[in-house]
Protein backbone atom coordinates (compact mmCIF):
# COMPACT_ATOMS: atom_id res chain seq x y z
CA UNK A 1 0.00 0.00 0.00
CA UNK A 2 1.92 3.33 -0.79
CA UNK A 3 2.91 5.53 1.82
CA UNK A 4 2.48 9.41 2.50
CA UNK A 5 5.74 10.40 4.23
CA UNK A 6 7.70 13.91 4.74
CA UNK A 7 10.41 15.20 2.70
CA UNK A 8 12.67 14.00 5.97
CA UNK A 9 11.32 10.69 6.36
CA UNK A 10 11.93 9.79 2.61
CA UNK A 11 15.50 11.14 2.86
CA UNK A 12 16.26 8.96 6.11
CA UNK A 13 14.07 6.21 4.66
CA UNK A 14 16.11 6.12 1.23
CA UNK A 15 19.40 7.40 2.77
CA UNK A 16 19.80 10.54 1.87
CA UNK A 17 19.21 14.21 2.15
CA UNK A 18 15.60 15.79 2.48
CA UNK A 19 16.88 17.88 -0.37
CA UNK A 20 17.86 14.71 -2.41
CA UNK A 21 14.88 12.87 -1.54
CA UNK A 22 12.43 16.39 -2.65
CA UNK A 23 14.28 16.11 -6.11
CA UNK A 24 14.52 12.63 -6.78
CA UNK A 25 10.89 12.04 -5.71
CA UNK A 26 9.86 14.92 -8.55
CA UNK A 27 11.73 13.66 -11.01
CA UNK A 28 10.41 10.07 -10.42
CA UNK A 29 6.81 11.54 -11.28
CA UNK A 30 5.79 10.80 -7.53
CA UNK A 31 2.60 12.43 -6.00
CA UNK A 32 2.81 15.46 -3.51
CA UNK A 33 0.17 17.23 -1.30
CA UNK A 34 0.67 19.51 1.26
CA UNK A 35 -0.61 18.44 4.40
CA UNK A 36 -3.03 19.67 7.20
CA UNK A 37 -0.22 21.26 9.13
CA UNK A 38 1.25 22.97 5.50
CA UNK A 39 4.36 20.88 5.30
CA UNK A 40 4.44 18.87 1.75
CA UNK A 41 3.54 15.05 1.48
CA UNK A 42 5.36 12.47 -1.11
CA UNK A 43 3.31 8.92 -1.69
CA UNK A 44 5.95 6.27 -2.16
CA UNK A 45 5.00 3.63 -3.89
CA UNK A 46 5.42 -0.14 -2.50
CA UNK A 47 7.96 -1.48 -4.78
CA UNK A 48 9.67 1.70 -4.65
CA UNK A 49 14.08 1.97 -4.57
CA UNK A 50 16.13 4.22 -4.59
CA UNK A 51 19.91 4.75 -4.18
CA UNK A 52 22.09 7.67 -3.35
CA UNK A 53 23.73 9.09 -5.87
CA UNK A 54 27.31 8.41 -6.37
CA UNK A 55 30.05 11.31 -7.16
CA UNK A 56 31.16 11.60 -10.46
CA UNK A 57 34.72 11.98 -8.68
CA UNK A 58 34.27 8.94 -6.77
CA UNK A 59 33.08 6.74 -9.74
CA UNK A 60 35.97 8.13 -12.07
CA UNK A 61 38.69 7.38 -9.74
CA UNK A 62 37.93 3.85 -9.51
CA UNK A 63 38.63 4.44 -13.05
CA UNK A 64 41.37 6.61 -13.68
CA UNK A 65 43.99 4.22 -14.24
CA UNK A 66 44.90 3.66 -17.55
CA UNK A 67 43.42 6.78 -18.87
CA UNK A 68 45.29 9.47 -20.36
CA UNK A 69 46.05 13.32 -18.87
CA UNK A 70 43.65 14.32 -22.27
CA UNK A 71 40.88 11.70 -20.78
CA UNK A 72 41.50 13.06 -17.30
CA UNK A 73 41.08 16.70 -18.40
CA UNK A 74 38.07 16.06 -20.26
CA UNK A 75 36.35 14.09 -17.54
CA UNK A 76 37.27 16.95 -14.23
CA UNK A 77 35.52 19.22 -17.19
CA UNK A 78 32.26 16.79 -17.67
CA UNK A 79 32.41 16.79 -13.49
CA UNK A 80 32.54 20.11 -12.87
CA UNK A 81 29.70 20.67 -15.43
CA UNK A 82 28.04 17.90 -13.83
CA UNK A 83 28.25 19.44 -10.44
CA UNK A 84 27.14 23.18 -11.93
CA UNK A 85 24.16 21.31 -13.61
CA UNK A 86 23.34 19.57 -9.94
CA UNK A 87 23.62 23.06 -8.61
CA UNK A 88 21.64 24.63 -10.65
CA UNK A 89 19.17 21.65 -10.54
CA UNK A 90 19.06 22.24 -6.95
CA UNK A 91 18.37 26.15 -7.53
CA UNK A 92 15.29 25.07 -10.15
CA UNK A 93 14.07 22.76 -7.09
CA UNK A 94 14.06 25.11 -4.24
CA UNK A 95 12.51 27.62 -6.53
CA UNK A 96 10.48 25.20 -7.79
CA UNK A 97 9.45 24.14 -3.63
CA UNK A 98 9.08 28.45 -2.98
CA UNK A 99 6.66 28.24 -5.70
CA UNK A 100 5.04 25.27 -3.83
CA UNK A 101 5.21 27.33 -0.95
CA UNK A 102 3.85 30.11 -2.84
CA UNK A 103 0.88 28.15 -4.47
CA UNK A 104 0.10 26.48 -1.15
CA UNK A 105 -0.35 29.99 0.08
CA UNK A 106 -2.09 31.10 -3.20
CA UNK A 107 -4.25 28.47 -2.59
CA UNK A 108 -5.06 28.93 1.05
CA UNK A 109 -5.72 32.74 0.46
CA UNK A 110 -7.96 31.55 -2.38
CA UNK A 111 -10.49 29.32 -0.34
CA UNK A 112 -9.97 32.24 2.19
CA UNK A 113 -10.71 34.10 -0.54
CA UNK A 114 -13.73 31.80 -1.75
CA UNK A 115 -14.95 31.39 1.33
CA UNK A 116 -14.95 35.41 2.04
CA UNK A 117 -17.16 35.38 -1.73
CA UNK A 118 -19.50 33.20 -0.42
CA UNK A 119 -20.01 35.45 2.38
CA UNK A 120 -20.51 38.67 0.20
CA UNK A 121 -22.53 36.93 -2.29
CA UNK A 122 -24.94 35.50 0.77
CA UNK A 123 -24.62 39.20 2.53
CA UNK A 124 -25.51 40.59 -0.98
CA UNK A 125 -28.07 38.39 -1.66
CA UNK A 126 -29.69 39.31 1.72
CA UNK A 127 -29.26 43.00 0.40
CA UNK A 128 -30.53 42.27 -2.91
CA UNK A 129 -33.42 40.38 -0.68
CA UNK A 130 -34.06 43.21 1.25
CA UNK A 131 -33.40 46.18 -1.28
CA UNK A 132 -36.32 44.10 -2.98
CA UNK A 133 -38.67 43.99 -0.14
CA UNK A 134 -37.62 48.23 -0.09
CA UNK A 135 -38.37 48.59 -3.50
CA UNK A 136 -41.77 46.83 -3.38
CA UNK A 137 -42.63 48.31 -0.10
CA UNK A 138 -42.05 51.67 -1.53
CA UNK A 139 -43.56 50.78 -4.51
CA UNK A 140 -47.00 49.43 -2.21
CA UNK A 141 -46.30 52.81 -0.39
CA UNK A 142 -46.08 54.99 -4.14
CA UNK A 143 -49.39 53.28 -5.21
CA UNK A 144 -51.00 54.30 -2.04
CA UNK A 145 -49.90 57.80 -2.37
CA UNK A 146 -51.05 57.73 -6.12
CA UNK A 147 -54.47 56.49 -4.37
CA UNK A 148 -53.91 59.47 -1.58
CA UNK A 149 -53.18 62.24 -4.15
CA UNK A 150 -56.39 61.00 -6.08
CA UNK A 151 -58.13 61.38 -2.73
CA UNK A 152 -57.11 64.45 -2.09
CA UNK A 153 -57.60 65.49 -6.06
CA UNK A 154 -61.08 64.35 -5.64
CA UNK A 155 -60.99 66.14 -1.86
CA UNK A 156 -59.97 69.12 -3.51
CA UNK A 157 -62.88 69.16 -6.19
CA UNK A 158 -65.49 68.27 -3.40
CA UNK A 159 -64.15 71.43 -1.54
CA UNK A 160 -64.61 73.51 -4.68
CA UNK A 161 -68.16 72.30 -5.17
CA UNK A 162 -69.06 72.22 -1.75
CA UNK A 163 -67.74 75.97 -1.21
CA UNK A 164 -69.96 77.26 -4.74
CA UNK A 165 -72.74 75.11 -2.73
CA UNK A 166 -72.13 77.03 0.42
CA UNK A 167 -71.91 80.38 -1.65
CA UNK A 168 -75.06 79.65 -3.54
CA UNK A 169 -76.45 78.02 -0.36
CA UNK A 170 -75.37 81.95 1.26
CA UNK A 171 -76.81 83.82 -1.42
CA UNK A 172 -80.16 82.19 -1.44
CA UNK A 173 -79.76 82.09 2.49
CA UNK A 174 -79.73 86.50 1.93
CA UNK A 175 -82.41 85.91 -0.96
CA UNK A 176 -84.61 84.87 2.12
CA UNK A 177 -83.46 86.73 4.11
CA UNK A 178 -84.45 89.88 2.43
CA UNK A 179 -87.69 88.49 1.32
CA UNK A 180 -88.54 87.86 4.75
CA UNK A 181 -87.20 91.00 5.81
CA UNK A 182 -89.87 92.52 2.86
CA UNK A 183 -92.68 90.71 4.34
CA UNK A 184 -92.20 91.81 7.20
CA UNK A 185 -92.41 95.05 6.25
CA UNK A 186 -95.57 94.23 4.27
CA UNK A 187 -97.50 92.59 6.68
CA UNK A 188 -96.52 95.37 9.33
CA UNK A 189 -98.17 97.58 6.96
CA UNK A 190 -101.29 95.44 6.26
CA UNK A 191 -101.09 95.02 9.99
CA UNK A 192 -101.38 99.14 9.90
CA UNK A 193 -104.06 99.01 7.54
CA UNK A 194 -106.14 96.37 9.74
CA UNK A 195 -106.06 98.84 12.97
CA UNK A 196 -107.19 101.82 10.55
CA UNK A 197 -109.31 99.43 8.82
CA UNK A 198 -110.43 98.37 12.75
CA UNK A 199 -110.57 102.40 13.74
CA UNK A 200 -112.92 103.16 10.60
CA UNK A 201 -115.38 100.74 11.09
CA UNK A 202 -115.10 101.39 14.85
CA UNK A 203 -115.99 105.32 13.87
CA UNK A 204 -118.88 104.29 11.50
CA UNK A 205 -120.44 101.49 14.03
CA UNK A 206 -120.64 104.63 16.59
CA UNK A 207 -122.13 107.27 13.88
CA UNK A 208 -124.57 104.43 13.01
CA UNK A 209 -125.51 103.66 16.90
CA UNK A 210 -126.15 107.72 16.78
CA UNK A 211 -128.17 107.82 13.84
CA UNK A 212 -130.23 104.64 15.65
CA UNK A 213 -130.76 107.44 18.30
CA UNK A 214 -131.59 110.27 16.49
CA UNK A 215 -134.02 107.90 14.45
CA UNK A 216 -135.79 107.06 17.61
CA UNK A 217 -136.18 110.71 18.75
CA UNK A 218 -137.41 111.51 15.25
CA UNK A 219 -139.98 108.51 15.30
CA UNK A 220 -140.56 109.43 19.08
CA UNK A 221 -141.32 112.95 17.92
CA UNK A 222 -143.17 111.54 14.14
CA UNK A 223 -145.39 109.83 16.79
CA UNK A 224 -145.82 112.66 18.99
CA UNK A 225 -146.47 115.26 16.03
CA UNK A 226 -149.30 113.05 13.55
CA UNK A 227 -151.23 115.44 13.65
CA UNK A 228 -149.13 118.73 12.33
CA UNK A 229 -149.31 117.77 8.83
CA UNK A 230 -146.61 119.93 7.48
CA UNK A 231 -144.25 118.45 10.42
CA UNK A 232 -145.08 115.23 10.30
CA UNK A 233 -143.98 115.42 6.15
CA UNK A 234 -140.39 117.26 7.02
CA UNK A 235 -140.30 115.04 9.70
CA UNK A 236 -140.74 112.01 7.50
CA UNK A 237 -138.30 113.59 5.34
CA UNK A 238 -135.63 114.47 8.31
CA UNK A 239 -136.06 110.72 8.90
CA UNK A 240 -135.64 109.53 5.07
CA UNK A 241 -132.54 111.45 5.18
CA UNK A 242 -131.32 109.93 8.17
CA UNK A 243 -132.06 106.29 6.86
CA UNK A 244 -130.00 107.20 3.93
CA UNK A 245 -127.37 108.47 6.11
CA UNK A 246 -127.32 104.75 7.80
CA UNK A 247 -128.07 102.91 4.73
CA UNK A 248 -124.87 104.49 3.73
CA UNK A 249 -122.69 103.79 6.71
CA UNK A 250 -123.97 100.06 6.85
CA UNK A 251 -122.60 100.12 2.85
CA UNK A 252 -119.20 102.09 3.82
CA UNK A 253 -119.25 99.72 7.04
CA UNK A 254 -119.46 96.40 4.81
CA UNK A 255 -116.66 97.57 2.40
CA UNK A 256 -114.48 98.27 5.78
CA UNK A 257 -115.68 95.04 6.81
CA UNK A 258 -114.18 93.56 3.23
CA UNK A 259 -111.24 95.80 3.44
CA UNK A 260 -110.05 94.18 6.43
CA UNK A 261 -111.16 91.11 5.90
CA UNK A 262 -108.65 91.17 2.85
CA UNK A 263 -105.99 92.38 4.85
CA UNK A 264 -106.48 89.57 7.42
CA UNK A 265 -106.24 87.07 4.41
CA UNK A 266 -102.96 89.22 3.48
CA UNK A 267 -101.85 89.59 6.76
CA UNK A 268 -102.19 85.89 6.93
CA UNK A 269 -100.55 85.10 3.59
CA UNK A 270 -97.80 87.43 4.63
CA UNK A 271 -97.57 85.32 7.78
CA UNK A 272 -97.49 81.97 5.73
CA UNK A 273 -94.97 83.08 3.22
CA UNK A 274 -92.81 84.72 6.33
CA UNK A 275 -93.06 81.10 7.88
CA UNK A 276 -92.08 79.63 4.99
CA UNK A 277 -89.20 82.39 4.14
CA UNK A 278 -88.01 81.33 8.02
CA UNK A 279 -88.25 77.35 7.46
CA UNK A 280 -86.20 77.90 4.12
CA UNK A 281 -83.85 80.01 5.79
CA UNK A 282 -83.46 77.42 8.66
CA UNK A 283 -82.80 74.57 5.74
CA UNK A 284 -80.01 77.29 4.32
CA UNK A 285 -78.17 77.22 7.34
CA UNK A 286 -78.39 73.46 7.81
CA UNK A 287 -77.10 73.39 4.48
CA UNK A 288 -74.24 75.75 5.52
CA UNK A 289 -73.81 74.14 8.61
CA UNK A 290 -73.30 70.80 6.44
CA UNK A 291 -71.35 72.44 3.97
CA UNK A 292 -69.06 73.62 6.42
CA UNK A 293 -68.47 70.16 7.80
CA UNK A 294 -68.16 68.46 4.29
CA UNK A 295 -65.35 71.63 4.04
CA UNK A 296 -63.86 70.61 7.29
CA UNK A 297 -63.68 66.89 6.28
CA UNK A 298 -61.86 67.78 2.69
CA UNK A 299 -59.50 69.88 4.59
CA UNK A 300 -58.82 66.66 6.52
CA UNK A 301 -58.19 65.02 3.85
CA UNK A 302 -56.22 67.35 2.09
CA UNK A 303 -54.17 67.76 5.19
CA UNK A 304 -53.80 63.69 4.97
CA UNK A 305 -52.78 63.26 1.90
CA UNK A 306 -49.77 66.14 2.35
CA UNK A 307 -48.99 64.34 5.12
CA UNK A 308 -48.69 60.70 2.98
CA UNK A 309 -47.18 62.53 0.32
CA UNK A 310 -44.17 64.06 2.51
CA UNK A 311 -43.34 60.53 3.35
CA UNK A 312 -43.77 59.39 -0.30
CA UNK A 313 -40.37 61.93 -0.68
CA UNK A 314 -38.91 60.67 2.26
CA UNK A 315 -39.85 57.22 1.06
CA UNK A 316 -38.19 58.19 -2.30
CA UNK A 317 -34.98 59.63 -0.81
CA UNK A 318 -34.68 56.91 1.58
CA UNK A 319 -34.28 54.57 -1.94
CA UNK A 320 -32.08 57.16 -3.73
CA UNK A 321 -29.75 56.45 -1.09
CA UNK A 322 -30.29 52.68 -1.44
CA UNK A 323 -29.27 53.22 -4.85
CA UNK A 324 -26.06 51.33 -4.28
CA UNK A 325 -27.64 48.09 -3.37
CA UNK A 326 -29.46 48.08 -6.79
CA UNK A 327 -26.44 48.83 -8.56
CA UNK A 328 -24.63 45.92 -6.68
CA UNK A 329 -27.20 43.78 -7.88
CA UNK A 330 -27.47 44.77 -11.13
CA UNK A 331 -23.26 44.47 -11.39
CA UNK A 332 -24.28 40.52 -9.59
CA UNK A 333 -26.58 39.89 -12.37
CA UNK A 334 -24.44 41.15 -14.78
CA UNK A 335 -27.04 43.73 -16.00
Amino acid sequence: MPEWVTYAQGGERFGMSPDAFRMRSRRLGWRIQPSNDGRALVQVPDDAEMQPRDRLGERSGEHSIGRSPEQEIEIARLATLLRAAEQRAEQAEQRADQAEQRAGTADTDRRAAIALADQTVGLLTNAVARADRAEQALLDERARADRMAQEAISAARELDSARQRGDEAQRELDKAEDEVAALRGQAERLQADVARAEQQIEVITADRRTADAQLETLRGQLNSLELEHTATAELREQMETLHQNVTAAEAAASESRASLDAARRQAREAQAAAEAAQFAQVEAETDAANLRTDIEAAQQLVTVAQERAEMLAKAEAERKGRGRWARLRAAWRGE
